[in-house]
């Protein structure tokens, strides 16, 4: 459901920021990615004007639901998805999430703010096959992954890019434990949940305050 009586602001064009209304208070979103780094180095990293990363949970809870939940009423929305999509098609973003694949016996571990003192873990089975994430991805997994539902997930990132949208990880238990970053990854012919990359790859982020 839109939310009413808010709406995006959009800062002027010298200063390239989005304000972003969400039940978790006003989310700044910068128009430019932060540069191409490590997760290790995501964590401890905030540009010269304040920004900085979220987890994939954060990520969902403050800028795509907000945005997908104002795309009828609010002009600035579809700037936004242009800016998300072309970003996620192009740079893939970052995301301050890793996923601890455990060995046989144990459940994986959803890792939020990595490396911050923020940091959560939760407890979850999250192994299994890559496809379409309603069919694919359990409703304990989605929820420790993004904080929302496989099916609201679904119509978050097929608003965004305009196809199926699926989640991409380990397919089976790992002899140990396997580390992984979650992250963003879309083409035209469908987005990703990307919950497979080695920790040293580099990848932009998008930028929050």
């Amino acid at each position: 459901m839109a939310q009413t009586g808010r709406e995006i602001h959009y800062n002027a064009p010298s200063l390239g920021v989005w304000t972003i209304p969400s039940e978790e208070g006003d989310t700044r979103l910068a128009q430019d990615l932060l540069l191409a780094m490590t997760q290790e180095a995501l964590a401890k990293y905030t540009s010269p004007h304040g920004f900085g990363a979220l987890s994939m949970k954060g990520y969902f809870g403050r800028v795509l639901k907000p945005v997908f939940d104002l795309r009828a009423t609010d002009k600035e929305a579809s700037n936004i998805r242009k800016f998300l999509r072309e970003a996620m098609r192009q740079t893939y973003p970052n995301t301050l999430t890793r996923i601890a694949y455990m060995s046989e016996g144990k459940k994986d571990l959803i890792i939020h703010d990595y490396g911050t003192p923020k940091q959560t873990e939760t407890e979850v089975d999250f192994v299994g096959s890559d496809g379409e994430i309603v069919s694919n991805l359990s409703l304990d997994a989605c929820l420790a992954l993004t904080g929302r539902s496989p099916e609201e997930v679904r119509d978050i990132m097929k608003w965004i890019n305009g196809t199926s949208a699926w989640v991409w990880r380990v397919n089976s238990k790992p002899r140990q434990r396997d580390e992984r970053v979650a992250g963003f990854y879309a083409s035209s012919g469908r987005a990703d949940l990307d919950c497979s990359r080695r920790t040293g790859n580099s990848y932009p982020s998008l930028g929050v305050i």
